[in-house]
């Protein structure tokens, strides 16, 4: 393989493009069973019809796990935003319609409050902190919408057709597509991309009927999974908003 090409580098994990196919390489700190699941999972959602890169194969390079798949010409969400910040409601507008048809399909996979539980028993957080982010979990209903977990505008690329593709599934789960709305929100966040939450934010109240308030209870949870997979700044930033959210269920954008 040629892996001279590096198309984006994330959370101890390199992408390279080789001729019609991506190469993920993943660094030390994720499990075989990790890397093994983000593929299924990659190919069960392909499979029901949601437009997702094809898995090739996975295999090792160098002494490292790597999957391979399909790749797809385009340009990420995140790079339009960046290049044209006038246009951010529209691009805002495609996050939240990506999220709605994904909560519409169905796939059985883990569920979220095994996925937060997990998280928040390998966090650094102190043990009260555990056990109040713990009742507020408890406090929601058990649903079985599905959720990509992390859909930002790094994962999804758009063709020159304007399909938009979704990528990166290993926070994917089963539950209440508020959190899932409420990851997007915070990884915003953390990004500085302030108003494009709100446009975010407004799309779905206006188009899905989800009031903010429902969106911003599942925060705190949503900043406690998502910095397990984050280093330096950003960590920080979220591990500092679950600080700021405890105790309040909640806060405000």
């Amino acid at each position: 393989m040629n892996l001279d090409r590096i198309i984006a580098v994330r959370n101890n994990k390199t992408i390279y493009r080789d001729g019609s196919c991506s190469v993920k390489v993943f660094e030390n700190g994720y499990s075989q069973p990790e890397i093994y699941r983000e593929a299924y999972i990659q190919t069960l959602m392909r499979s029901i019809g949601l437009k997702v890169p094809k898995v090739e194969q996975v295999t090792e390079i160098n002494g490292k796990t790597a999957i391979v798949f399909e790749y797809i010409p385009g340009r990420s969400l995140a790079d339009m935003i960046s290049s044209y910040p006038d246009e951010c409601e529209k691009f805002s507008e495609i996050l939240a319609d990506a999220q709605y048809k994904i909560s519409q399909k169905k796939a059985s996979i883990r569920l979220l409050k095994e996925f937060i539980s997990d998280s928040l028993a390998k966090s650094d957080l102190s043990e009260q902190e555990q056990n109040e982010l713990t009742d507020l979990l408890n406090s929601f209903p058990q649903k079985e919408e599905l959720l990509h977990g992390e859909l930002i505008p790094q994962n999804i690329v758009i063709t020159r057709d304007g399909t938009p593709y979704i990528i990166d599934w290993e926070y994917a789960s089963q539950g209440d597509v508020c959190y899932g709305h409420a990851a997007t929100c915070i990884s915003l966040l953390a990004d500085g991309n302030n108003q494009a939450v709100r446009y975010y934010l407004d799309t779905v109240y206006d188009k899905y009927s989800i009031a903010s308030e429902e969106i911003v209870k599942w925060m705190p949870l949503a900043s406690v999974t998502l910095s397990m997979g984050y280093f330096g700044n950003t960590r920080q930033f979220l591990l500092d908003h679950v600080h700021s959210l405890i105790g309040r269920n909640g806060g405000n954008i």
